[in-house]
């Protein structure tokens, strides 16, 4: 009786091998025709010089307009150039002069 048992539990574990590995090679195979699909860049022909410079010349039209879609960059606004004047004081009142009130 103990071997039965021991046969049927045999049985039944080569029967579950059997089906994986028949899972195992289906899953294999769409695998392969996957990767044959995948390969269509492969297949395609190679441009000639004059399409190849119509490709770079329409990749450089378009990123001249993708740049002139962006924000343009603020420029920060100019300082005024301050001048201390030579003979005043440290003190509070110390007047600052502009470029243009020197003149």
């Amino acid at each position: 009786m103990a071997r039965t048992k021991y046969a049927d539990k045999l049985a039944d574990l080569e029967r579950r091998i059997t089906k994986l590995e028949q899972e195992v090679a289906a899953l294999k195979a769409q695998f392969v025709e996957r990767e044959k699909q995948q390969a269509w860049w492969k297949n395609r022909p190679l441009l000639t010089p004059e399409e190849d410079k119509a490709w770079e010349e329409i990749y450089e039209e378009g990123r001249k307009y993708r740049e002139s879609l962006r924000p343009k960059a603020r420029t920060p606004a100019k300082k005024k150039r301050t001048v201390k004047l030579a003979q005043a004081p440290r003190t509070s009142q110390a007047k600052l002069v502009t470029k243009r009130d020197r003149h």
